[in-house]
């Protein structure tokens, strides 16, 4: 395990997507509650990795669901992973679990929990 960053956070509506930068709390990302919302996590790593998004409503520690984010692509040699979820009412708070054969490498924003505010 190398590297890793949380590269976009991505709004989906019927058109496509639109791409944001990440935020991390207090300040937000904004999406319409209900909508699909992917995070993408960029990784650099020589070995096999399996990057969970870890996120929980609002108030961030509860309830808490993990998800695993699937290869999208490569953005300057590292690889990207992307998590979807429906966003909730309450908005999601964020970190990437990313499990490699040195244990788990912890991935947040810029020091804090990535945010993402429902409007």
């Amino acid at each position: 395990m190398q590297d890793a960053y949380v590269y976009q956070i991505r709004v989906y509506s019927g058109s496509g997507y639109t791409a944001y930068s990440p935020a991390a709390a207090p300040n937000c990302v904004y999406a319409p509650k209900g909508s699909t919302v992917g995070v993408v996590v960029a990784v650099r790593s020589t070995g096999t990795v399996y990057p969970v998004l870890h996120y929980g409503y609002g108030n961030w520690w509860w309830p808490v669901n993990d998800i695993l984010a699937k290869p999208i692509g490569t953005h300057n040699g590292y690889t990207l992973y992307e998590a979807n979820i429906t966003l909730p009412d309450s908005g999601v708070r964020y970190v990437f679990k990313i499990y490699h054969t040195g244990g788990i490498y912890w991935v947040n924003v810029g020091g804090g929990n990535g945010q993402i505010c429902a409007s």
